[in-house]
């Protein structure tokens, strides 16, 4: 979504809150500190706590933010 004015633009990307990014850390964590997993049970376990689609978003993002040729400002917009 983007909403813009003679100066100043808004784009509302993909980045998950907080609570989501810790919640996916923390699954990630888990599967990786076990090391009685199988391989196909550590590969399920990482794809499974989403980690990689977050740190994708993040990427995407820092490309966009590092494009523009102007200053910016990104904040987490919290919902509840």
């Amino acid at each position: 979504m983007r909403i813009q004015n003679s100066k100043i633009e808004f784009h509302f990307l993909g980045i998950p809150n907080i609570h989501v990014m810790c919640d996916s850390l923390y699954k990630l964590v888990e599967v990786v500190s076990n090391p009685s997993l199988s391989m196909i049970e550590f590969l399920s376990g990482i794809a499974s706590s989403s980690w990689l689609k977050h740190i994708r978003s993040v990427m995407e993002t820092s490309i966009f933010i590092a494009k523009k040729s102007r200053q910016v400002l990104a904040r987490n917009v919290q919902s509840s």
